[in-house]
């Protein structure tokens, strides 16, 4: 057999997995019911000796959707709880959650600016880089699906953010030959730009809650590198908040 999908016995198996008592549900189980909340695939360098291994990967599902939102409408305190489990389930899939559902990340945006950033990562240190990939995935997305935040890349620039207040470092590269701009976790080497400061001002700066210019202007953050790049940088960051769904 080439695929899952043919063989009875990994029907059976797959049942398990997902939480069926009873193996013979497979015989009752529409297969699409599987393939349209999990995909398979073979990781790298497996053993290639007629042995297929197959991952179960969850794919985003109405449900998780369902649960991101209504974790939106709950307290700071409770947000702060269920969010690292849903940043667990998101990972790997930012990119399709930003695209197939915005109002659902503009409505995390939303939160994000109410969260006590130092403390959420500092309370939760190994979901950190996620939720940084989050904001950026978003970033990224929604440069592509803009032309006006597009027309506001006229220079190639490079930034790394560093919190004064907890463990959070991320980056930034704009290029404007390919009209992008994409970032994550952790440190370019050598890049233009340097801003620092406390890590509600540098999500700020992303979302909106913070401007660049008057940020800058009223010693919010701190930046080194030339005062042009940031002055180029800073229409761009201005477009992409303006353009985040609300």
């Amino acid at each position: 057999m080439s695929s899952f999908e043919e063989s009875p016995m990994h029907w059976e198996r797959r049942s398990q997995l997902l939480g069926y008592k009873n193996p013979r549900v497979c015989d009752e189980v529409d297969p699409s019911a599987f393939r349209s909340n999990y995909r398979t695939q073979t990781p790298r360098n497996t053993p290639s000796r007629g042995v297929r291994v197959t991952q179960v990967v969850t794919l985003m599902t109405d449900d998780l959707i369902q649960r991101i939102e209504a974790a939106t409408e709950k307290s700071d305190e409770e947000l702060e709880r269920e969010l690292p489990g849903l940043l667990d389930e998101i990972d790997g899939q930012e990119r399709e959650l930003v695209r197939e559902h915005p109002v659902t990340f503009g409505r995390v945006v939303d939160r994000m600016k109410t969260l006590d950033t130092a403390e959420f990562v500092s309370e939760n240190p190994e979901t950190a880089d996620q939720f940084q990939e989050l904001l950026w995935a978003g970033v990224e997305v929604l440069v592509e699906q803009q032309p006006e935040v597009q027309e506001q890349i006229n220079d190639d620039i490079t930034v790394n953010f560093s919190a004064t207040d907890c463990q959070m470092d991320g980056h930034l590269e704009v290029d404007k030959d390919a009209q992008m701009m994409r970032g994550g976790a952790g440190t370019l080497d050598d890049p233009m730009l340097e801003i620092t400061g406390p890590a509600d001002t540098l999500v700020g700066l992303v979302t909106g809650n913070v401007d660049p210019i008057q940020g800058f202007m009223q010693q919010k953050y701190e930046m080194d590198g030339p005062v042009n790049k940031g002055t180029r940088l800073a229409p761009v960051i201005n477009s992409v908040s303006d353009n985040i769904p609300s």
